[in-house]
C-alpha cells in the first residue's frame, strides 16, 4: 500500500501534466484564433460548443468520471480559450493573469 506521501507526490506529477496539457491546448487555441481573425469567423460557434460539451461528457461517463463535473471543467476551458481568441482579434494584449489573482472558488477548500 502506497502512503500519503506517495500519492501526493502522484498528484503532484498528474497535476504538472495537466497543466502541461493545458499550455498546450491554449497555444493551439491561440492557432485557431489566428485562422478565425484571419477568416472573419466568429468566435463563438455554438454548434461547436454544444459537441465538445457532449462528447467530453461521453468520454466522462467511458471513464467513470461524473459528466456534470467534467462539463464544469470543460465549460471553464471554453471560456478561457474564448477571451484568448477575442483577446486574439485585439489590437492590445490580453490582460495578463497572474497566479496570486484571486478567483478562487470552492476547489480552493479541498486538497488531497
Amino acid at each position: 500500500m502506497a502512503s500519503l506521501e506517495d500519492l501526493r507526490g502522484e498528484i503532484d506529477a498528474i497535476d504538472r501534466a495537466m497543466v502541461d496539457l493545458l499550455a498546450r491546448r491554449l497555444q493551439v487555441c491561440t492557432e485557431v484564433a489566428e485562422i478565425k481573425a484571419e477568416t472573419g469567423a466568429t468566435v463563438i460557434q455554438p454548434a461547436r460548443v454544444r459537441s465538445v460539451l457532449a462528447t467530453r461528457r461521453q468520454w466522462a461517463i467511458d471513464k467513470g468520471v461524473d459528466a456534470d463535473f467534467a462539463e464544469q471543467i470543460f465549460r471553464t476551458l471554453l471560456a478561457e480559450t474564448h477571451r484568448i481568441e477575442v483577446a486574439e482579434s485585439r489590437t492590445e494584449p490580453a490582460p495578463v493573469k497572474e497566479a496570486g489573482d484571486d478567483n478562487r472558488s470552492e476547489l480552493d477548500t479541498v486538497a488531497c
